[in-house]
């Protein structure tokens, strides 16, 4: 692991010092198990299996495992590891589906939310969860009350919430624009998305930001990578 290396790569992407120590010492802790769990592998042969093997190992022995993917993440961009940088991207979207409250986005009535938390509807692993198939999201409506196409409308914007930066903000964002489906973001050119973003911002004052063309390039790239796992 070149540490020196990764630590300027950090410091010029403007973390915070105390992030940078952060980050290394996570990555250590990942080379650390690497190196004795899977027959003393070097950190820049890590593979994703080894990531969902890292995090299998990581719940049970980690007080702050998430930290450490992130700085996984952040090594992936460092070494422009493209497998390794998916594999985290997709990890961390699912982590922070089983965190992550419906009543959170942007948009969403708070008495649509009270009627799915009845029933055990409250994150947005457990909206993607309920409502994978059309007839799941029927069974839903009749169930809770709540309109069919508020229900479609929670379940997509908890996949967009799959793909990491799109959340409260974000997937809104998104959603309102016409890309409300992991599927129609892969097909879209980061470039011509951003141009997209921002002409739909001035258009129409929504509250938000166009991604940075960093975070575009991600988000296409992670809606390429991840699985499909809606039905529409």
């Amino acid at each position: 692991m070149d540490e020196a290396g990764f630590q300027k790569y950090m410091r010029d992407q403007k973390k915070s010092k105390r992030t940078v120590t952060h980050y290394t010492t996570c990555l250590q802790t990942v080379a650390d198990y690497l190196w004795k769990h899977k027959q003393e592998k070097h950190i820049d042969a890590i593979t994703p299996k080894d990531v969902k093997d890292f995090e299998s190992w990581g719940e049970r022995k980690l007080k702050t495992f998430n930290q450490h993917i992130w700085a996984l993440k952040v090594y992936a961009e460092y070494t422009e590891n493209y497998g390794l940088e998916m594999a985290t991207n997709e990890l961390l979207g699912s982590r922070y589906a089983a965190q992550y409250k419906l009543k959170d986005f942007l948009g969403v009535a708070p008495e649509d939310v009270a009627k799915l938390k009845v029933i055990g509807i409250r994150t947005v692993e457990q909206m993607l969860k309920a409502g994978r198939t059309e007839s799941e999201r029927k069974n839903l409506a009749e169930k809770t009350g709540v309109a069919i196409d508020t229900i479609l409308e929670l379940v997509k914007l908890s996949d967009l919430a799959r793909i990491p930066g799109l959340r409260k903000v974000r997937a809104r964002l998104y959603f309102d624009a016409g890309l409300d489906t992991v599927e129609k973001i892969a097909k879209w050119d980061s470039g011509e998305l951003i141009q997209m973003l921002t002409d739909f911002i001035k258009r129409t004052g929504l509250n938000g930001t166009a991604p940075l063309p960093k975070e575009a390039a991600t988000s296409v790239a992670t809606a390429k990578y991840i699985d499909k796992i809606i039905e529409y």
